[in-house]
């Protein structure tokens, strides 16, 4: 395993893209392991999405500034629930730190990466261990602990690697959920499952060398663990956001109160809201007045947890939520629905 002194932009892509894969083959084993915050069995696919979004729209260049600016940029726009928003704010919190740098030494990288932590804190209203939280956390003070010692990327990171392994593993003795169930945090693996493709990146060397095989699960011993949905709030509602009149900290203080799980990442230029909340509807149309809003996403959490967990029927049926059904013919038939707003000039319309 060869030495790396320095990382470039084209290195941190292709670390990240590795990293990336790795993840994508454990879609299906974390999505049913997920339990907290909410049981909805859609971690998985919300941290695949983020991380499709950040490799189909960024653009890799020699510059690390550019790249991670741009990586940044799209994480925000495709981020999707808790853990994808996490994961986004990480790297807007590495933009921002390390936004001057073309290439970068261990040390400078490590510091960085710890600043970054602070933002995706402070993006938090109520921050939980046991979670992604506490994994990037250990990685990224671990990270620091060893780049004192050595400047080599190799050897720091697999350093790091095997505390973030203990730190996943010990998410259980943190979150009573998790012991209940018999399972780490879904994000915290996810994140894991990250680190595991960047370190195989390291000692392969090559993307094209990379071969993934996903963790296998029992099904039936991870849905024996969710009888029962536990939710403050029926709906995951998101919105990116631009041009904000207020910053993050009003943002929160605004809307704390309107639900469970809030999570703004970004800044006043471009923000990704996320909350647990049972008036999407009101959410959105007191966001309208404070930024333009760009793009939306409700999930209806306790109809994911029925069609994952109690599916009636073989098939799906989706609507958008221009369809007027009666709430009793959704619930029945499991009918999942893509909402969506309408501009009207300055009016906006949530459906």
């Amino acid at each position: 395993m060869a030495k790396i002194s320095y990382l470039d932009g084209i290195r941190f892509y292709n670390a990240f893209a590795a990293g990336g894969y790795s993840l994508i083959q454990q879609k299906a084993y974390l999505n049913e392991i997920n339990v907290f915050p909410v049981a909805d069995a859609d971690t998985g696919t919300n941290l695949v999405s983020t991380i499709n979004s950040i490799l189909n729209k960024s653009h890799k260049k020699r510059s690390l500034r550019d790249t991670i600016k741009s990586m940044s940029d799209s994480a925000l726009m495709g981020a999707r629930g808790n853990s994808g928003i996490i994961f986004a704010q990480f790297l807007v919190g590495l933009s921002k730190e390390l936004g001057d740098h073309c290439c970068i030494t261990m040390d400078k990288f490590a510091e960085g990466a710890n600043k970054a932590m602070t933002h995706v804190y402070d993006s938090i209203t109520e921050p939980v261990e046991g979670t992604i939280l506490t994994v990037m956390r250990v990685w990224s003070e671990a990270i620091k602990k060893y780049s004192l010692a050595s400047a080599d990327y190799c050897n720091v990171l697999t350093l790091a690697y095997s505390v973030t392994q203990e730190a996943l593993e010990n998410t259980p003795n943190q979150l009573e959920i998790l012991k209940e169930a018999g399972v780490v945090d879904a994000g915290a693996q996810g994140f894991v499952s990250f680190l595991a493709g960047v370190m195989k990146f390291i000692q392969e060397g090559s993307i094209k060398n990379i071969q993934w095989k996903a963790t296998d699960i029992s099904q039936d011993k991870i849905i024996s663990n969710h009888a029962d949905l536990e939710t403050n709030y029926r709906y995951c509602t998101e919105a990116v956001i631009s041009d904000s009149k207020i910053d993050v900290s009003e943002f929160k203080r605004r809307f704390r109160t309107y639900g469970d799980s809030l999570i703004i990442a970004g800044s006043k230029e471009k923000m990704h809201l996320h909350i647990h909340t049972d008036s999407p509807d009101k959410f959105f149309y007191e966001v309208k007045d404070l930024a333009t809003i760009k793009d939306i996403k409700v999930d209806d959490m306790y109809m994911q947890y029925q069609v994952s967990h109690n599916r009636r029927y073989p098939i799906g049926i989706i609507t958008d939520s221009a369809c007027d059904l009666p709430d009793e013919i959704i619930e029945k038939y499991q009918i999942q629905q893509i909402s969506f707003g309408i501009n009207f000039g300055d009016y906006f319309l949530f459906r």
